[in-house]
């Protein structure tokens, strides 16, 4: 077996792996929403809306139980990556920030990787969530964050650790929160950009910039002021995006935390600017009267320059947010024919039901924002401009319904493929009402989102005209739709709902083409990628909420019957030496992986 491995790793420079593996169009998933624009599009062309309706369980895998010294009660939130494929191997997290890589035509396990989860209890800015919702290939080094923050590279083929950045949530200024850690890194050129999640725990929100090589922090930039205020936030920058400035923003509260950027960035290689949402300036609710003021740069949409991480622009899409209805999950950039002119623009969903569409370069909207779902109850600043009541109470809500929630509207990744946006949104309304909460290390009197038992939750998946903002089709879900993205590929709409069922929609019309129940939980986006036959693949993953051990969570990966996987042009796509390349690869992992259990 040594001297086998041996003569074929040494003859793989001869056999042209990189160009033969790349000439595969769609074979590899490398990054969150499948290239650094997130348009969650695989360009394959094995697996289409002719076909789908013929996909069959090729393999499952049953996840492994959550690490020992794990406290109990303790609970994860479910499996959330969306699975990648890179060279015949399938990789995807648990919620207890397991990594797993798979052999993608067997599923069969080539080795794991799993953070020492117990030192997170001694560390004071973690907030004590479990969350995993990302990976990212980069330079051949797979990038997952820690819910301490903690980043780890790791080598693909083998799970050897390469690269690790400690506790980049620790002393960060001003904060008097807690943060959790859930999305792997983004890079521009050899910088690492990261960000961590914990508004609900009064974290303030910021993104920071690592030179990958020295690990040096190059910035940081801040989306809230710091605890206690600061008297002239937001003067500086205001005129830089759709708010007046305001004096006083923010006001002078120990409780200001929040508007920490919590989804997928993209990032523009040709104008260095990194795209990302900001979430909400309170989402524990305590009150809004003691932070007047549009709260600068919270639910908004926000470019940075990359190397030096000052703010290029700024679109806040509801200023004073007393819903909690920030833009969600992932910032898409794409080229959008606009009036016959091509344009380079950020598509943006938020919470509030209204798909944003704007300039990449300048922030303003070539077109008035998209309304979907059913209208909205009790949403006094969604879509509000200048126009916004910037010194509203969270006592307005008091006793009534407003729709969506703050968990409603968009609340998974969109996506974008022939010029067409497909977003999806919840039909969950909400109430609030007067409670203790915990915060900061104290109890305030503040404010609680519920969400009502007794009125329908449901789901519709829109696909909107990218150039016109005009409606296509949708599709009804009787269930809830959160967290999963949407997976576009072969003129086919992949969606999996909370409940756990598939769906397979016809790009074009949205007809329902195949759908498959899983009953489990369903949080986490179709991945599709070849496996190390060149044949494509579908990697469903599911479950891992649940407290019971004994149901952590599968994965379960689709394809085509034998004789209905389209005949694969060898010259034109893919070599031979390509596929034995990939091959080797997973046999060499499983070999060292059984060496190192000895």
């Amino acid at each position: 077996m040594k001297a086998y491995l041996l003569v074929l790793i040494l003859t793989l420079p001869s056999l042209g792996f990189a160009e033969a593996q790349n000439s595969l169009i769609g074979a590899n998933w490398e990054l969150p929403g499948f290239d650094p624009f997130n348009t969650n599009f695989n360009p394959q062309s094995q697996i289409t809306n002719q076909n789908v309706g013929d996909l069959q369980v090729k393999w499952i895998y049953q996840v492994p139980a959550k690490p020992k010294g794990v406290e109990k009660g303790v609970a994860p939130e479910g499996i959330q990556t969306t699975p990648m494929a890179i060279n015949g191997i399938v990789y995807f997290a648990t919620g207890y920030n397991r990594l797993i890589a798979l052999e993608g035509s067997t599923g069969r396990e080539v080795w794991s990787f799993q953070p020492n989860t117990t030192s997170y209890f001694g560390k004071s800015w973690w907030s004590g969530r479990f969350a995993t919702r990302s990976l990212t290939l980069h330079n051949g080094i797979l990038y997952m964050q820690g819910n301490d923050c903690s980043i780890y590279g790791l080598e693909p083929t083998t799970g050897e650790l390469k690269f690790s950045l400690p506790d980049t949530c620790k002393d960060i200024p001003g904060n008097t929160g807690q943060y959790f850690g859930v999305m792997s890194p983004v890079f521009y050129k050899d910088i690492l950009i990261t960000r961590a999640n914990g508004g609900f725990y009064g974290a303030r929100g910021f993104v920071a910039a690592y030179d990958l090589n020295s690990k040096q922090l190059l910035w940081k930039w801040y989306s809230v002021p710091p605890a206690g205020g600061e008297p002239d936030w937001g003067l500086k920058d205001a005129a830089k995006g759709n708010i007046l400035p305001y004096k006083g923003d923010w006001g002078n509260s120990e409780l200001i935390g929040g508007g920490t950027p919590w989804g997928y960035m993209a990032v523009d290689e040709e104008t260095g600017l990194v795209y990302t949402h900001t979430g909400d300036p309170s989402s524990v609710g305590y009150d809004a009267a003691l932070r007047p003021g549009p709260n600068l740069f919270t639910t908004s949409v926000v470019a940075l320059n990359a190397k030096t991480g000052e703010l290029a622009w700024y679109y806040q899409t509801a200023p004073h947010d007393i819903n909690n209805h920030d833009p969600v999950w992932s910032v898409i950039l794409a080229k959008v024919p606009i009036n016959g002119v091509e344009r380079k623009v950020t598509i943006s969903a938020s919470k509030s039901n209204y798909v944003y569409v704007l300039d990449a370069l300048t922030g303003r909207p070539v077109y008035d924002p998209v309304k979907i779902g059913p209208p909205s109850i009790n949403s006094p600043n969604d879509n509000a401009g200048n126009s916004a009541n910037l010194t509203l109470s969270t006592s307005v809500l008091l006793g009534k319904i407003h729709c969506p929630g703050n968990l409603g509207g968009p609340f998974a990744h969109p996506a974008f493929a022939y010029n067409t946006i497909f977003v999806s949104s919840q039909n969950e309304c909400g109430t609030v009402r007067k409670a203790k909460i915990p915060y900061k290390d104290k109890v305030i009197d503040g404010y609680d989102f519920l969400l009502p038992a007794d009125l329908p939750q449901n789901s519709t998946i829109y696909a909107i005209d990218a150039s016109t903002g005009k409606l296509k089709w949708s599709f009804f879900i009787g269930n809830r739709f959160q967290s999963a993205a949407l997976t576009v590929s072969g003129k086919v709409v992949y969606a999996i709902d909370r409940v756990g069922i598939f769906y397979a929609l016809d790009a074009e019309t949205g007809k329902l083409l195949n759908k498959v129940p899983f009953n489990s939980f369903g949080a986490a986006g179709v991945g599709i990628g070849a496996d190390a036959r060149g044949e494509m693949m579908l990697f469903v993953a599911t479950g891992g909420a649940e407290l019971v051990e004994e149901r952590p969570g599968i994965m379960v990966a689709f394809g085509l019957p034998s004789e209905k996987i389209p005949s694969i042009n060898y010259a034109d796509q893919i070599t031979v030496a390509a596929l034995a390349v990939a091959a080797v690869s997973i046999v060499y992992a499983v070999v060292k992986g059984r060496k190192s259990k000895r």
